[in-house]
């Protein structure tokens, strides 16, 4: 058997999304959705949600933060309210 089969692999572009990390000038020249050869586009997104951490493509974590902010203010209002 030749080791150099070929390997077809297909995503879901339902599913599947890219995120690039970098400087402004570095995200805005590579702004364009990937194009596969075959079916739809690939969707680009500016942050990401990653083993519960959300991050962002210019890794400022700042999404993140604010969504532990919120759910800290939620909890505390919580449990104030009950005193």
């Amino acid at each position: 058997m030749n080791g150099s089969k070929l390997i077809m692999l297909t995503l879901n572009t339902e599913k599947n999304k890219y995120i690039i990390f970098g400087t402004q000038p570095q995200i805005e020249k590579n702004k364009n959705d990937l194009n596969p050869s075959v079916g739809n586009k690939i969707e680009r997104v500016s942050s990401i949600k990653y083993l519960e951490v959300i991050v962002d493509e210019h890794l400022s974590f700042t999404e993140h933060k604010l969504g532990i902010l919120c759910r800290a203010r939620e909890y505390l209002d919580q449990k104030t309210s009950i005193l």
